[in-house]
């Protein structure tokens, strides 16, 4: 029934795209679940598309589309790039940072599937520090420390063998 309705979004008025672009997201969700990725992608950028793009008509409908679309096209293993500009869209806009988890949380995922650990890691803490959670520092650990560290853990476990 969404798709159909999604055929004429060109003659609707602006409630009857918002309520249209809701049933899109739900739709979306309920791909997602049944692990339809693809078709959940379809959904979630018409649902885009019928909001305008705006993030003025309905932020919160239009925060989870994008941050969704980002998950479901990472775990489809769509177009990357589109996933970051999707990503980088929700970052962009004046939410409450609680709001912004599911971005951050596609953008961790994303590094990860590239095999940047780095900047999965750089990411994942950064988000910490702006929940104002503790997060370590970056800093360089001499070879010395860690083998320190490491006889130290050994001795603890009585040089057992795994």
């Amino acid at each position: 029934a969404v798709t159909l309705q999604n055929y004429a979004m060109s003659t609707m008025s602006g409630d009857e795209r918002k309520a249209l672009a809701k049933m899109n997201l739900r739709a979306g969700l309920k791909a997602s679940k049944n692990a339809s990725f693809e078709s959940a992608v379809v959904y979630f950028k018409s649902g885009r598309e019928l909001l305008e793009r705006s993030w003025e008509v309905d932020p919160d409908t239009m925060l989870q589309l994008c941050g969704e679309e980002a998950n479901a096209r990472l775990i489809a293993n769509d177009n990357l790039e589109t996933v970051n500009v999707l990503i980088d869209e929700v970052l962009d806009q004046r939410i409450p940072v609680r709001d912004q988890f599911r971005a951050y949380e596609v953008k961790v995922n994303s590094a990860l599937a590239r095999g940047d650990l780095h900047e999965c890691l750089d990411t994942a803490l950064g988000f910490c520090r702006k929940l104002g959670l503790s997060a370590p520092t970056n800093k360089p650990v001499s070879t010395f420390i860690i083998l320190k560290e490491y006889y130290k853990t050994k001795r603890a476990l009585g040089y057992r063998n795994a």
